[in-house]
């Protein structure tokens, strides 16, 4: 069993099995309680304006919200953004979760998004946050490059609104990032491939 799996690599997976005439029972991974956006990119701070305005509230208000980057390079910069937030807070507010982060920080990390009310509200993480990561109330994922293609993309998305409740997934890109990522991811940001679209609705 798995959650995602393009026609290709079912395929693959059904030949190294040595499967044969295999009964498939697939489901789409569309979620109707997840909306999704598309954006342009700006300079870091206008683009993660609206996330930076959270903290104008109580810490509890803040919506759980992870940050994907396609960089350990923009890990760093976009926590730099948050910097003076989570080095004045009194609890780790915000936190960066990629394969440099010591294990016992990742592991105090997903403690606290785990608790209803934990102290950690906003993640800002490479891929390695991701399969095997069960957190029923994340509300916000945030990618910052295009995944490098719509499997990746709808794993990453999938860690949102387990519960069943609303949640807000937004891609922001800048040009040079579809240069990483695969033609279907490449016109689902351009929004030229309706099918692809489609996964997100």
């Amino acid at each position: 069993m798995t959650a995602t799996a393009s026609l290709k690599i079912g395929s693959k997976i059904i030949k190294l099995l040595n499967v044969r005439n295999p009964k498939l029972i697939r489901q789409s991974p569309d979620k109707q309680n997840i909306s999704s956006h598309v954006e342009k990119a700006k300079e870091l701070d206008e683009t993660f304006k609206w996330i930076l305005d959270l903290f104008s509230s109580l810490v509890a208000e803040i919506a759980k919200t992870i940050i994907y980057c396609r960089s350990l390079k923009d890990c760093g910069e976009i926590y730099s953004l948050f910097d003076e937030i989570a080095t004045h807070s009194e609890a780790p507010v915000v936190s960066m979760y990629h394969s440099k982060t010591p294990e016992q920080i990742k592991q105090r990390v997903l403690s606290s998004l785990l608790e209803e009310n934990g102290d950690c509200r906003i993640v800002i993480a490479t891929s390695v946050l991701g399969m095997g990561v069960n957190i029923p109330n994340i509300r916000q994922i945030v990618h910052y490059g295009a995944p490098p293609d719509l499997e990746t993309c709808v794993q990453e998305v999938g860690r949102g609104g387990r519960d069943g409740q609303p949640c807000k997934a937004i891609l922001y890109y800048r040009p040079f990032h579809l240069a990483h990522c695969d033609e279907h991811m490449r016109n689902y940001v351009k929004d030229t491939d309706k099918s692809a679209g489609r996964i997100f609705c």
